[in-house]
């Protein structure tokens, strides 16, 4: 730009702002996941426990800000760890003296010094991040989200060589092992877990650990340290792509012989079912990279390892919330926001950072998670915004994660043989948490899948396409409330044209991108036009990696209907049955959605 083009700009011409940054230090400390917090020396929320951070000084870059305010509040100088921007923060009302965008910037330290207050914090500590997430503690502005935020990326990017930098530089396989359990709080078998990281090629043995304590029966612990970086810990990864020269239109794709149930009540209950133990058969490696899956795995996974003792998780209990409320008549948002709230208060267990956001606007509090954090209590009246409009300010413009897709399958045995009323109701089972019409469509398109399969019929890439348009163009004007319109998304047509022609196998599930709604409706559509058995197929959707639960319950669930309830192996419904006992059978729904649907038709 010529310097005589800058004559006209005047900066008055332009609102103020503030840029900021904040930083969030993660370390295991006391058996549990802490995180570094200040507590602020001055207004606003004089007292009140915040992130380290501050003012961007107009002479220095968002790095600098970042190393500066926190050496300054805290003490800290980075050493052998490095801050990483994580995400933006640009609400206007976040601040309340002025509108402030804030950087947050994330990092892990194995072993924090001795911390001290300074600058504007008259303290520095380190407080449990289970305090934060069940709402004991409370943090100033907006920081609650951004610890969040910044756990939710934690724990889906824990790998092995991550998770070593919650260790000291030498280190054993257990307390290794102990990370990853108090990171994503799980337990791991300590044999898979070892095989696993001796196989990964990203670590060396060091000496055998030297102990000053009187010998002990049994050889000492290994110790072991980080060789360099793996190929496992790519955060740059993104989906596979196919050219469009490459794109066909899938043929129609007759039922397989043997596997699939022709009794339609089979199907139904193969969806219910297929949720479970899609869930469930992936609920351990959530997070994992497909390298770490096969190294944890060698033999591929054939086993439901999932725990006893825990309440069902965000995709299983969502998805019977719609269940319940399907089944009962035409969903309402509202309806479902107060469904939503109270399982969150309740439960809550594996709820995602979209989700815990709507309802903590809707609710007017964070979430109490009482099941998740295995407390006992009651759900509190939610006070906050309509479910609506904390959905679209969650929304943020961009947000289209796959918890919609996850839970959104019930529908399909309710409204089989009504195709309005199925993408009707399917969009808006997506609209109380997952504003971003991509989810909207992800579920009105695996569910008109779903109900094909239910039918035992199949639909190509173009009729699977005009079924969504038409659902959507029959549900108006009722629709139009939450901006729909008979037009597919670029980006969402884009996702059924290349699962026309796909295989799980070129989909990059582990990356960063793992947990975008078009992700999941490329799984379920490929399970509806390529899967040939109900076992290899979920098998080799849990081994791809990344968000393997919820691309589980997407899977199973079209699995299920394609392939009946006798299809999925009797080892896992025996499974699911030991995990979910005294709860109530995932097939026993399904016949009461039937019941539902045929009486509908009646």
């Amino acid at each position: 730009m010529a310097p005589s083009a800058l004559y006209h700009y005047d900066p008055r011409d332009y609102p103020p702002f503030a840029v900021t940054v904040d930083i969030v230090i993660f370390t295991t400390r006391d058996d549990a996941l802490q995180v570094l917090l200040i507590k602020r020396g001055q207004e606003p929320f004089l007292g009140a426990l915040a992130l380290p951070g501050g003012f961007v000084k107009p002479d220095e870059d968002l790095d600098q800000a970042a190393a500066r305010e926190l050496a300054e509040e805290t003490g800290l100088r980075a050493g052998s760890w490095h801050l990483e921007q994580f995400g933006g923060y640009g609400a206007p009302d976040r601040d309340p003296r002025m509108r402030v965008i804030t950087i947050a910037y994330w990092a892990i330290c194995a072993d924090l010094p001795v911390l001290r207050g300074g600058g504007d914090a008259v303290a520095a500590t380190l407080t449990s991040v289970e305090d934060i997430e069940r709402g004991s503690v409370r943090l100033a502005f907006d920081h609650e989200r951004i610890v969040r935020d910044a756990v939710d990326r934690t724990r889906s990017k824990l790998e092995y060589t991550l998770a070593a930098k919650f260790c000291p530089p030498e280190f054993t396989i257990g307390e290794l092992r102990r990370v990853y359990e108090v990171v994503k709080n799980t337990r791991l078998d300590p044999g898979n877990f070892q095989r696993g990281v001796q196989q990964s090629g990203a670590f060396e043995k060091r000496i055998e650990a030297v102990s000053a304590l009187p010998p002990r029966r049994g050889r000492p612990a290994t110790r072991w340290s980080v060789r360099g970086s793996s190929a496992a810990d790519d955060p740059t990864a993104m989906p596979l792509a196919r050219s469009p020269e490459k794109r066909k239109r899938a043929a129609k794709v007759k039922p397989t012989k043997g596997e699939e149930s022709s009794d339609a009540r089979g199907r139904a209950r193969g969806l219910m079912a297929g949720i479970a133990a899609g869930n469930l058969l992936g609920i351990v490696q959530e997070g994992w990279s497909r390298q770490m899956v096969a190294e944890m795995f060698p033999d591929g996974v054939r086993e439901i390892a999932a725990a006893k003792g825990y309440p069902d998780d965000d995709d299983l209990a969502q998805a019977i919330i719609i269940a319940a409320a399907a089944e009962q008549g035409p969903l309402d948002p509202d309806d479902l926001g107060r469904r939503f709230w109270e399982w969150a208060e309740t439960n809550g267990a594996g709820m995602g950072a979209l989700t815990g956001h709507v309802l903590e606007l809707y609710g007017g509090d964070v979430p109490q998670l009482l099941a998740a954090r295995g407390r006992r209590g009651h759900s509190r009246k939610p006070v906050g915004m309509s479910i609506t409009e904390a959905s679209r300010i969650a929304w943020d413009g961009s947000r289209a994660g796959n918890g919609a897709a996850m839970r959104c399958a019930p529908t399909a045995i309710r409204w089989r043989d009504d195709p309005v009323a199925l993408v009707r109701n399917s969009i808006v089972s997506a609209v109380p948490t997952h504003w971003d019409h991509r989810c909207g469509w992800s579920c009105a398109l695996l569910n008109v899948a779903a109900a094909a399969a239910l039918r035992g019929e199949s639909l190509t890439a173009d009729e699977l396409l005009d079924e969504g348009i038409l659902g959507v163009r029959g549900s108006l004007p009722d629709l139009e409330r939450y901006g729909y319109d008979p037009s597919v998304p670029a980006p969402v047509r884009e996702a059924v044209l290349e699962a026309s022609d796909g295989e799980i196998a070129s989909l990059r599930l582990d990356a960063d991108s793992m947990g975008y709604t078009l992700l999941a409706l490329r799984v379920g559509l490929i399970a509806f036009w390529r899967a040939t058995s109900f076992e290899q197929t979920l098998s080799r959707v849990i081994e791809a990696g990344g968000d393997t639960d919820t691309n589980g319950a997407v899977a199973g669930a079209i699995l299920g209907a394609r392939f009946g309830l006798e299809a999925i192996p009797p080892r896992w419904r025996d499974r699911v049955a030991q995990l979910r006992a005294g709860r109530t059978p995932m097939e026993s729904l399904a016949d009461q959605l039937t019941v539902a649907g045929r009486s509908v038709q009646a």
